[in-house]
């Protein structure tokens, strides 16, 4: 049983045990009241004494039942705390198993621009083999929209999106502008902070907290 279940079955019992005892004053009050009418002295300081034992349990199990609550409170806003720092912990942990990948990732794709270019300097030489056969030069002419092409339909294959086809568009619209905010940047490099991110969404619980804690 955690600290909060254990805490909520102590508030149920006591929120309980005080409806029990604010029965009891209730009746305690009506005897006590009857007799205060018209009853033998001794059967009405028996009375007043129940009554009195009655309220003093009551009230000690009211503020039972409040401490009881607070503590739940407190509990339950520092369970939230923790998890708030768990899944940052998380977040940053993840964060950095992806940027891991996108490094990994940027260095094969270097390699696999390096063998496409290579690749390239090969249709230049077919094309100077071939000088004159004029479907021989359009076929090699065409090669640049074919990969263009080709790395758009992997793109979009792959990770297709509205988000990614307005990436596309915009950035062929405004190409130079695109360059010099990517410039010096790697694709890792491309990713925001996303615990810090998920930390200042939750700041002011955090904050609060800490209040209270201090």
């Amino acid at each position: 049983m955690t600290e909060i279940e254990a805490i909520i079955a102590k508030t149920a019992m006591l929120t309980e045990k005080a409806k029990e005892a604010d029965r009891r004053v209730f009746y305690s009050e009506g005897k006590l009241t009857d007799l205060l009418v018209n009853g033998p002295e001794a059967d009405l300081v028996r009375a007043r004494a129940d009554h009195q034992a009655a309220v003093i349990d009551r009230d000690a199990l009211d503020r039972g039942v409040e401490d009881a609550e607070n503590a739940l409170t407190v509990a339950e806003e520092h369970a939230d705390a923790d998890r708030i720092l768990e899944n940052s912990a998380n977040i940053q942990k993840l964060s950095k198993k992806r940027k891991k990948l996108l490094t990994e990732g940027e260095a094969a794709y270097m390699t696999f621009m390096d063998k496409v270019a290579a690749a390239d300097q090969i249709a230049i030489e077919i094309r100077s083999v071939g000088a004159g056969a004029r479907d021989l030069g359009n076929a090699i002419n065409a090669r640049v929209g074919n990969l263009g092409a080709w790395f758009v339909t992997r793109l979009i294959e792959r990770f297709g999106s509205p988000e990614l086809d307005s990436a596309i568009a915009g950035t062929i619209a405004n190409h130079k502008q695109a360059r010099t905010q990517l410039e010096g940047k790697t694709l890792a490099d491309t990713d925001a902070d996303f615990a810090e991110l998920y930390r200042k969404h939750h700041s002011a619980k955090l904050e609060d907290w800490n209040d209270r804690a201090a």
